[in-house]
C-alpha cells in the first residue's frame, strides 16, 4: 500500500515540477516561428495578455496538444515498463501532465464558476489554486509557474532554480528569458488596449 501510494504521490509532483518547467520554457524562450513549439509559445506568451480567454476553451480543445506531446512517452512506457510501480508513477505523471492545462484553467475562474468540489481541492492546495497562480501573472512574471498542485512553486523559486537555467540558456545562446527584457508591462499594455477580465485572473 506505501509503494502504491508513493508511486501516485510522485507521479502527481512530476507533473507538477514538469508543468512548472514547460511553463517556463514556453513562457521565456521562442515565438510563433520557433520550430515544432511555435504555436505552444504563442499560446503561451499570448496568455500573459489576455489570462482571462483559457476560461472559454473546451475541455479536448485546452488539453489535445499536450496528449498529443505525451503520447510518445505514454507508448515507450508501455513497451519498455515491466515494474508496476514505475507503471503506476508513469501513469500518474502522464495522466496530470495532460490535465495541467484544465487545472490552470480552473485557477483563472471565480468559485462560482466551478464546481464544489473544485473549489474545495483548490482551497485545500490539492491542485494548484487562484491565489498560487495569480502571484504568477504579477510583475516580474518569473515565477510559480507549476500548475498542477503548485506544491513546487516554493522549492523552484526559492532555490534559484529557474534563474540558474537561465543562466546556462544565457551563457549558451546569449538570449536573455522574456520575463527579463519585457520593456513594459503586461499589464499595463492590457488596460491600455481596455480590456477587462471575465471572471478572476
Amino acid at each position: 500500500m506505501i509503494a502504491t501510494l508513493s508511486a501516485v504521490a510522485l507521479g502527481y509532483e512530476f507533473a507538477d515540477f514538469g508543468s512548472g518547467v514547460y511553463h517556463w520554457a514556453m513562457d521565456n524562450y521562442g515565438t510563433k516561428n520557433t520550430p515544432v513549439f511555435g504555436t505552444q509559445i504563442e499560446a503561451f506568451q499570448g496568455h500573459h495578455e489576455l489570462p482571462w480567454t483559457i476560461t472559454y476553451r473546451q475541455v479536448c480543445n485546452n488539453i489535445y496538444k499536450i496528449c498529443q506531446a505525451t503520447s510518445p512517452f505514454c507508448l515507450a512506457g508501455i513497451l519498455l515498463l515491466d515494474n508496476p510501480y514505475l507503471i503506476l508513477w508513469m501513469t500518474t505523471a502522464i495522466c496530470f501532465i495532460n490535465l495541467s492545462q484544465e487545472l490552470h484553467k480552473w485557477s483563472h475562474m471565480s468559485p462560482s464558476q466551478v464546481s464544489a468540489w473544485i473549489n474545495f481541492l483548490q482551497d485545500w492546495n490539492v491542485i494548484v489554486s487562484r491565489k498560487s497562480h495569480l502571484a504568477h501573472h504579477r510583475p516580474p512574471f518569473d515565477g510559480n509557474y507549476c500548475i498542477v498542485s503548485g506544491h513546487c512553486n516554493s522549492l523552484l523559486d526559492n532555490s534559484g532554480f529557474f534563474r540558474g537555467l537561465e543562466s546556462i540558456v544565457f551563457s549558451i545562446t546569449g538570449n536573455k528569458p522574456r520575463c527579463e527584457t519585457n520593456e513594459r508591462l503586461l499589464q499595463d499594455r492590457v488596460e491600455s488596449l481596455g480590456i477587462k477580465s471575465k471572471g478572476a485572473r
